[in-house]
């Protein structure tokens, strides 16, 4: 897997080995070759259903330009100091118009997503939305480019709206150039309580707040769960299950759907790998678990998979391959929660199933750029 340096600073860039922390040596490597739906929900898909209807072939085209507006205006937020965005002025009713459609077109997809090569895949983004501006400056948008994102839009970082509805914004314009998959953040359990209620509460007051949040929620609902790029390479937000017997399994996930505590669903969102001398074990984390070196050789062998990408942990030089090189972790948030001082992260797998790491610096770490600088 060959990475190379995207920061933002400018300068020409340099190729490693993610296995490799400081060799600076190029190297590309190929992939190896060897619920239940709820009474709310049905309800806001007859809404849908109903404001939507059948539209003539002008109000389809309106339709269109107004998100196409929509998705240029957040693309081109000014970006001030310190990655704080100038007013976006996000409507109450573009949010809604947004939510039913986006919530539409991933009904309209499989819970288990195939995809072509050619493809780049992203990890956590966390509301980073000044970062993400600047990524996709580099690595293109649809329909020129084609996407995957592995979850984890809001919370933490301050502009999840931004982030979320810029995304499904592409995914309604362009369905077959964007994927969005289901984080761990992307269900009430975790949201509620990790920023992103709060922020829709504070841009939109705490009544039209709580029914932007509500929203957004039945649109996490029906996202898929996990992908499969040219029949060899497994996406999802955390990690392979105990309880996966073949990828075919995910086909059957009836959406819209909540997350269970323990199981497939679970796993799929929550896992990590470890190096254990077990297949798999409890999580740190205390839900999920953690899989070792054998249980990914297992899911490998028996599904006829060479890799599997997956986000979900926050890793220094935004990418890192772990597990024979079976399993690469995908975080795109720099500078996370202006925190940590790590790199983002995007993996570009090509038509060959070569993948190419590509690292983006944050303009708003002090630490990162002090080093570059010297």
């Amino acid at each position: 897997m060959k990475k190379s340096s995207a920061g933002s600073s400018g300068r020409g860039t340099t190729s490693h080995d993610p296995r490799k922390t400081t060799s600076g040596e190029q190297k590309t490597v190929p992939s190896k070759r060897k619920h239940r739906r709820s009474g709310k929900d049905t309800m806001e898909t007859q809404e849908y259903q109903s404001e939507a209807g059948p539209n003539g072939a002008g109000e389809e085209k309106k339709i269109r330009e107004r998100l196409m507006e929509f998705a240029e205006r957040i693309k081109t937020i000014k970006i001030q100091s310190a990655g704080q965005l100038e007013e976006t002025n996000i409507t109450i009713q573009e949010i809604h118009e947004l939510c039913l459609r986006g919530r539409e077109r991933f009904m309209s997809e499989p819970p288990l997503i195939k995809t072509p090569a050619g493809i780049c895949v992203f990890g956590d983004i966390h509301g980073h939305f000044a970062d993400l501006s600047k990524i996709l400056d580099k690595t293109g948008v649809p329909p020129k480019q084609r996407l995957l994102f592995l979850g984890d839009y809001v919370d933490r970082g301050s502009y999840g709206t931004e982030t979320i509805t810029l995304l499904v914004a592409y995914k309604i314009l362009y369905p077959k150039h964007i994927y969005l998959l289901r984080g761990n953040h992307e269900t009430r359990a975790v949201n509620r309580m990790y920023g992103f209620l709060e922020e829709c509460r504070t841009r939109f007051g705490e009544v039209e707040g709580n029914r932007m949040y509500t929203l957004f929620s039945h649109v996490f609902n029906s996202m898929p769960l996990a992908a499969v790029i040219a029949k060899k390479i497994f996406c999802c937000h955390g990690g392979i299950s105990e309880h996966m017997y073949d990828i075919s399994q995910f086909n059957y996930i009836i959406r819209p759907y909540d997350i269970t505590d323990i199981g497939l669903l679970c796993d799929t969102i929550w896992a990590d790998p470890m190096t254990i001398n077990k297949r798999f074990d409890g999580s740190p984390r205390g839900v999920s678990k953690v899989f070792g070196q054998d249980a990914i050789n297992d899911f490998c062998d028996m599904t006829n998979i060479d890799l599997v990408i997956r986000a979900h942990q926050c890793v220094s030089d935004g990418v890192e391959a772990t597990h024979d090189d079976r399993c690469l972790t995908v975080f795109s948030a720099p500078y996370y929660c202006q925190e940590s001082h790590n790199l983002a992260g995007v993996a570009y797998v090509d038509t060959k199933l070569q993948v190419q790491c590509y690292q983006h610096k944050s303009s708003y770490d002090p630490i990162k750029q002090t080093i570059s600088e010297s």
